[in-house]
């Protein structure tokens, strides 16, 4: 992106689910739809092809030769027929390599991912529009506690838990049992949140419109209160007042770019098109591989776990499966921006996460849903 004095930008924005998918899929003639990378592995180490439905799938993203497909097979990338455009054996479209430069893959994740950019990011535009303080709310992301639900009329054995914690000591011998049975999974899936599936409900309950006519009846109060005279008091009061004031124009900037505040809780993830995130052979056996491509296998890897105990739930402890959401979501942070969780387990330094490889620009607090961020040539040319 272009603009009138030559500078060359790259514009970061919030997208639905269906928008990445429509990037993503490509329907074959057969009525398959393929887009989605369910698998770590990268090229096979005997035939050193990409591996099917791997980070550098040919059905996917397209040839690594223009025009030829996984078995060899050739045709011309311009076919009319629709059904002559795709290998009838493997399902690769005939095309030309350059796609790999561009078409974009994505990973379901098995459970709602909050972007680390609009929780952690300075300010939270999450924890803003929920109007709660940043700790808490990434205490509920990471599972360090859960809430109950708003439709929740009774209160529930979590509040009891907090209000009566040396009588349900004294009773642990008979209630330790109850959250291995199936009744207690039921009874917390229908009145305990927990993790950033908590987060999205919350934000998808929003109604902005309200909030920008409860902040500004809020901001008028405060600001006919005038000064109290206490230096402490006025203080909280402007802190307050300014806090009301990004928050309105935060709600209207939603409202006019037609962005839902749930879409900041991911639950598909893009996957970079393999040219962005080469592996190159060099002399002596040597590979040198991007670090994206690890953390995408991290993700993939944790992913995978966390379905496969989500299938068996009535085998997985829900503790086990709340640890498992707690990775997947780490994962997710270090891929997207490896300095906002601490370096990965088992390395010497933090792997070059998405957020480094778009330049020095978007390391910086993101200010806008929608942001226009001017990068240096260089910066750009690697985003290219």
């Amino acid at each position: 992106m272009i603009d009138q004095y030559k500078h060359q930008q790259l514009q970061i924005g919030l997208v639905s689910p269906q928008q990445i998918k429509a990037w993503a899929n490509k329907n074959l003639p057969n009525g398959e739809v393929i887009g989605q990378v369910t698998r770590p592995s990268t090229f096979h180490y005997k035939t050193d092809k990409p591996e099917k439905d791997g980070l550098f799938c040919e059905r996917i993203f397209g040839p690594i030769k223009s025009g030829i497909c996984a078995c060899g097979n050739s045709r011309a990338s311009g076919a009319e027929n629709e059904d002559e455009r795709f290998c009838q054996k493997c399902g690769e479209e005939f095309a030309d390599s350059r796609i790999r430069r561009y078409q974009m893959g994505y990973i379901k994740l098995a459970c709602p991912v909050t972007h680390v950019w609009y929780l952690k990011g300075l300010p939270s535009y999450i924890a803003n529009l929920l109007d709660k303080p940043l700790k808490k709310l990434e205490g509920l992301v990471y599972g360090d506690f859960s809430f109950a639900r708003p439709s929740t009329k009774k209160p529930t054995f979590l509040r009891l838990r907090g209000l009566f914690e040396e009588e349900i000591a004294s009773c642990n011998h008979s209630i330790s049992p109850f959250f291995s049975t199936p009744s207690f999974t039921t009874f917390r899936n229908r009145e305990i949140a927990t993790g950033a599936g908590a987060i999205r409900e919350q934000l998808a309950d929003l109604d902005l419109q309200i909030i920008i006519e409860n902040s500004l009846v809020e901001w008028k109060e405060l600001e006919d209160e005038g000064y109290s005279g206490d230096e402490w008091e006025d203080r909280k009061r402007r802190i307050r007042k300014l806090f009301l004031i990004r928050r309105m124009q935060l709600a209207k900037h939603f409202i006019q770019t037609n962005v839902e505040p749930e879409w900041m809780v991911l639950c598909l993830l893009p996957v970079r098109p393999p040219e962005l995130r080469p592996i190159v052979y060099r002399s002596g056996d040597k590979v040198v591989t991007s670090d994206i491509n690890e953390l995408y296998k991290r993700v993939i890897r944790r992913n995978n776990n966390l379905a496969y105990l989500l299938k068996r739930s009535e085998l997985a402890p829900a503790d086990l499966v709340m640890c498992q959401e707690k990775l997947v979501q780490e994962a997710v942070d270090t891929l997207l921006d490896s300095g906002s969780r601490g370096s990965i387990s088992g390395t010497r330094s933090s792997p070059s996460s998405l957020c480094w490889t778009l330049g020095p620009t978007a390391r910086t607090s993101t200010r806008t849903p929608k942001q226009c961020a001017s990068s240096s040539t260089r910066s750009s040319s690697r985003c290219r």
